[in-house]
């Protein structure tokens, strides 16, 4: 599902999700086996795979997911458990396998595609079978350098056919997202709920306290509004104007600490693709796509524990400016890193409050209709009204 420039600003004040939808443990359980454990998620770019045996972990609701390159060149994914008694595999991140997965407990051994190839130290036993024993495999498929898992495929559509539903393919394609490379991960652990997380993402009435730098560059968001069409800002007659949706300000070309750049556009961009400045994509649950003229932001949300989650930044350039234009690059890292700090902070803030005992849910104004249509969304995923 993309949230993409929605305008339908509310007309009334709506009732935000209960407390406990942020607190519960069995609240927390019931949406990772109803979104994310059904979903596919984003795990890393192709290039962190790029030799055989280069390996990335994914730690998801307290599942562990190991994906890799195969011999062949295949990418692979299957659970971080052994067969035999139950041991992880690796207790790292990242890294690679030398030619094969070996349990660091007993020793089982198995091939780059998860099939048991040897048991060492084991004494033969007519009933023992190593077909028997393959690794959990897990769905996994490629889309524009982006590698994606999942943990039921047979209860999900393809990855390509559900972004071709959400026109997640036709509005990126000029982008060329394939040919870019990672300058600049972050990965943060953060104390909310990744709830929180993903409705600060939603709506801007937070940005004139939270984010003065980007207020500064974005005026559109010092009248605490995302954006939207014309007509939808005209309607609302509290921030009358005719500012245009996202602009930046005058002699702002991108999101950097001064709002400058000196690397060029991304080639293949058209008018229609910089009419905002820049285009918001996000891929239920956890991946957004920022896409701007010269830099492509992507952030993965994960969900930890019902009040931690994991929150990974990458930055994508095209190849040919990175060495050749650090200064600028360092100046756009600075700003997404600047913003992305001061929305971690505040969600914890955000989180810290939920335990009060009075506070049992909420209220969503006319800018936050970008939240009432996640919460919607959320609650159709676990077949609630």
């Amino acid at each position: 599902m993309i949230v993409d420039q929605i305008s339908q600003i509310l007309e009334k004040t709506e009732k935000s999700l209960p407390k406990h939808f942020y607190l519960d443990v069995d609240h927390f359980k019931r949406e990772l086996d109803a979104i994310w454990f059904k979903r596919w998620l984003y795990v890393c770019r192709s290039e962190t795979l790029e030799n055989k045996g280069d390996y990335q972990v994914l730690d998801v609701g307290g599942q562990s997911i190991v994906v890799t390159r195969g011999k062949e060149g295949a990418i692979h994914a299957f659970h971080n458990t052994c067969r035999h008694r139950g041991s992880i595999l690796t207790t790292e991140s990242k890294g690679c396998f030398k030619g094969s997965v070996v349990c660091p407990y007993h020793a089982w051994t198995y091939g780059l595609d998860g099939q048991l190839v040897g048991t060492r130290h084991q004494l033969k036993c007519d009933d023992f079978d190593k077909k028997d024993y393959t690794l959990f495999n897990v769905g996994v498929e490629e889309w524009e350098g982006f590698v994606f898992v999942n943990l039921n495929p047979e209860e999900s559509p393809s990855l390509r056919e559900g972004l071709e539903e959400k026109s997640f393919i036709p509005g990126l394609k000029n982008w060329r997202l394939s040919e870019l490379r990672s300058a600049f991960q972050s990965t943060k652990i953060i104390n909310c709920n990744w709830k929180i997380f993903l409705e600060n993402f939603a709506e801007c009435f937070h940005c004139p306290g939270v984010h003065p730098e980007f207020c500064d560059l974005v005026p559109i968001y010092g009248k605490a509004l995302l954006g939207g069409d014309p007509e939808a800002l005209e309607n609302h007659k509290s921030n009358p104007g005719n500012l245009p949706p996202s602009g930046f300000r005058p002699g702002a070309v991108t999101w950097s600490m001064d709002g400058k750049s000196n690397i060029p556009q991304f080639p293949n961009l058209t008018d229609e693709d910089m009419a905002d400045g820049f285009q918001y994509h996000r891929l239920s649950p956890g991946l957004i796509i920022e896409s701007l003229r010269d830099v492509v932001s992507i952030v993965r949300i994960i969900p930890l524990a019902p009040e931690k989650t994991e929150v990974v930044s990458e930055l994508l350039f095209h190849p040919s400016t990175i060495g050749k234009y650090d200064d600028d690059i360092k100046n756009i890292i600075d700003f997404f890193d600047l913003v992305l700090e001061q929305d971690c902070g505040i969600c914890e803030v955000n989180q810290k409050g939920l335990h009060s005992n009075r506070f049992e849910h909420g209220v969503l104004v006319p800018q936050e209709y970008a939240v009432r249509y996640f919460h919607q969304w959320l609650l159709s995923e676990l077949g609630e009204s």
